[in-house]
């Protein structure tokens, strides 16, 4: 019966089409984000160039050590103009543990008026390319966290410079995949999967002849139907994301590379009080913003695994969520129009505090949901046992409702 169902989809064109237009929302993300990376290194290089002028009007040179400052800078220029990601993270490293931090045109106005561990995160951030033998994906830039918005203490006039100076675009194949997990980008390839196979079951319904009746009078009852069906859905949603990934990895290897797994990504975890090297009087207490928890660094490779286990709850959540409306309507345009709208509503209803929260991968597995909820548990393992359970709940209604009814009729 799975390989009649999987024909009908086939023959309706209905996994052809959702792999095409995945695959087209994935390469049109990565050209997006290349051309915006173009346009923000043209963006930097006319911003270092003012700030330089600026800072060599306004800076002394008076000794050796203010001769050094003006060159490093003036080489920090070349190596944006040039794109040289080796020589900008050689001078960025030198210039952030310093007493008075820089990164490309910042200089210390914009360093010292972030108060959410900013400019300790990107010091680590540099250390940890540093000490993994790594290159910086380029323009280099500051570090942001979710609390910047809402902390820092920039004037107007220094807000433009610092959108350009902690914008950062993803233009490797990895990179773009963690791109999507921060952004939550799950929930639109789920809204795709369900434009095609959201109304799976509620179609038997649609059809004139009621193709469901038909069967239970050929001796095959409506719950194996809707467990076929439920596997059907589930799978083909985890195939059509795998090959499609699979195939735009290929293409952005060949277009700018993969990428690398070992690159660092921002974490959050218990840890000790820290004492920065810098001059200004709240310099350790911004470090320390988020204490008792400490930004650190982990490999990108445990944040896309962690990643892959949720997409694999959440696309059994999905599927459960599918059966189960599509049940309760018994109507194929009603169940598409639900289980398209239902992911997108992850953009638009309020995440706080709410269950939504949860929703949040970026969060979850970072570790910033347990500062939020100021707890120490392993949220991740929580919220993937509790999808899981409610798909089994949302599962488990119809097919009971089912089986009561088959028993009714057998008596």
């Amino acid at each position: 019966m799975i390989g009649l169902e999987l024909r009908k989809l086939f023959r309706q064109q209905r996994l052809s089409n959702c792999f095409i237009i995945l695959l087209l929302l994935m390469i049109g993300s990565l050209e997006i984000s290349i051309y915006g990376q173009h346009q923000y290194q043209t963006k930097n290089v006319d911003n270092f160039k003012k700030y330089l002028t600026a800072y060599q009007a306004t800076t002394p040179i008076n000794t050796a050590k203010d001769l050094e400052q003006l060159q490093l800078r003036k080489f920090a220029n070349n190596a944006l103009v040039k794109d040289d990601a080796q020589q900008a993270q050689a001078i960025a490293y030198k210039a952030m543990n310093s007493r008075r931090p820089w990164l490309n045109y910042s200089g210390d106005i914009l360093m010292t008026n972030l108060h959410a561990g900013e400019v300790e995160a990107t010091r680590k951030e540099l250390h940890y390319l540093k000490q993994h033998q790594l290159t910086a994906n380029m323009p280099l830039t500051i570090l942001t966290n979710p609390k910047t918005a809402t902390t820092n203490s920039i004037s107007n006039d220094g807000l433009t410079y610092f959108a350009n100076l902690s914008k950062r675009y993803y233009t490797k194949g990895l990179d773009q995949i963690w791109f999507w997990a921060k952004i939550g980008g799950i929930f639109i390839a789920l809204a795709v999967l369900n434009l095609f196979l959201g109304d799976i079951l509620s179609g038997e319904w649609a059809n004139r002849t009621n193709h469901l009746a038909w069967l239970n009078l050929n001796g095959v009852k409506t719950s194996r139907i809707m467990m076929t069906k439920f596997l059907i859905h589930f799978f083909s949603a985890i195939s059509l994301l795998i090959i499609t990934t699979i195939v735009f990895l290929i293409y952005a290897m060949f277009r700018t590379g993969l990428g690398n797994l070992a690159y660092p990504v921002q974490n959050w975890q218990l840890g000790s009080m820290v004492k920065t090297p810098y001059f200004w009087l709240t310099a350790n207490e911004d470090a320390n913003y988020f204490a008792p928890f400490q930004i650190v660094f982990k490999p990108l490779s445990g944040y896309l695994a962690q990643f892959l286990l949720f997409i694999i709850a959440l696309c059994l959540l999905n599927s459960a969520l599918t059966i189960f409306i599509n049940y309760l309507t018994k109507n194929g345009l009603i169940t598409l129009i639900i289980m398209t709208l239902l992911p997108l509503g992850y953009f638009i209803l309020p995440t706080g505090k709410t269950p939504l929260q949860f929703l949040n991968f970026d969060w979850l597995a970072t570790g910033y949901l347990n500062y939020f909820n100021r707890t120490t548990s392993n949220l991740f393992n929580q919220v993937m046992l509790i999808m899981m359970l409610c798909a089994m709940i949302l599962l488990a209604i119809p097919l009971c409702w089912c089986l009561r009814k088959e028993g009714k009729s057998n008596a």
